[in-house]
């Protein structure tokens, strides 16, 4: 089975791969220094608050070489499968780190027909006839796809290039979920899908109730109730279930030590963390780990990044 980790394999560019994320995680690095690692992937870092230094090596054992580059607000880096790499945190910075490899392509999607075949929502949202259609994008997220778009036109001109054909593949999947969304929307499950971006963004934190309804403006009481309403769950239940699953995830798709695992997170401590992932599976972490090995990409030297989960 084809597989690679590097963004400028040949093989990339011949065709009959699609990108693959394998690991994404958001984090708090405060007073940080990382030891230098490399991934079996390409890895993006963005930087969402504060600023933060990324150090490469370069070179061969006999011509060494570094570079460093200063990121801020708002940028990001692209490192390439295996390049040796480093981060700084002098204060702080909040990043979302994602990494990608190339396998093999269930489809081409170069066209709607092909788009449709692989993604249900748009072969329906295709399927109907419609003179008009009210949309509400309620996190924004066509807008922003729109306004990746309209800048790439005003740059590649009306004929559009391969980024305008990405992009303009991307509206019609945002539209289509929009549409298929619309239908049962309420105006308090805005406030709910608010509620479950601010908590996924922060998994690496200890979280209160109160914290989360005072970032959506709501009371907590009333954020709890119309979030149970929408998930079935409580706040503290929902939280639990997305710190499971991305422990998880790390756990079969990185080699983080689970020694480190707990502050990826949000636990506090790795014996709170131990005690509770064995008791919401059965297993340790590293038993967990061991278990899905058969199934897990291959090891980087180091790759960091039902109850109440809301700190007491």
């Amino acid at each position: 089975m084809f597989r690679t980790g590097s963004l400028f394999d040949p093989a990339v560019r011949r065709g009959g791969c699609e990108p693959e994320v394998t690991a994404y995680y958001f984090k708090k690095w405060q007073g940080y220094a990382m030891d230098y690692h490399r991934h079996d992937a390409t890895e993006i870092m963005y930087v969402m608050e504060g600023g933060c230094l990324v150090e490469t090596e370069l070179g061969t054992p006999m011509e060494p070489g570094s570079a460093a580059s200063r990121l801020k607000r708002g940028d990001l880096v692209l490192l390439d499968a295996n390049v040796p790499h480093r981060l700084l945190v002098r204060e702080e910075c909040r990043m979302l780190n994602v990494e990608f490899r190339f396998v093999a392509a269930a489809a081409p999607l170069a066209e709607a027909a092909a788009l449709a075949e692989a993604d249900a929502p748009l072969a329906e949202w295709l399927s109907r006839k419609a003179p008009s259609l009210v949309l509400r994008d309620s996190r924004e997220r066509a807008l922003q796809t729109l306004r990746q778009l309209v800048l790439e036109l005003d740059e590649s001109g009306i004929g559009g290039s391969a980024m305008s054909r990405l992009l303009h593949a991307q509206l019609l999947l945002r539209l289509s979920r929009l549409e298929t969304a619309h239908a049962a929307e309420r105006p308090q499950d805005g406030y709910v899908e608010q509620a479950k971006r601010y908590m996924a963004e922060r998994l690496d934190q200890p979280l209160q109730a109160e914290q989360v309804a005072a970032a959506v403006r709501l009371h907590p009481g009333y954020l709890q109730r119309i979030f149970r309403q929408a998930e079935g769950v409580t706040l503290g239940g929902y939280l639990s279930a997305i710190r499971l699953e991305k422990a998880r995830q790390l756990l079969r798709h990185s080699s983080i030590p689970v020694s480190d695992l707990w502050d990826y997170v949000g636990l506090g401590s790795r014996a709170y963390f131990h005690a509770w992932f064995r008791r919401q599976t059965g297993m340790t972490p590293s038993e967990f780990r061991r278990s899905v090995t058969a199934d897990s990409r291959p090891d980087s030297a180091y790759s960091p990044g039902q109850g109440s989960d809301f700190e007491q």
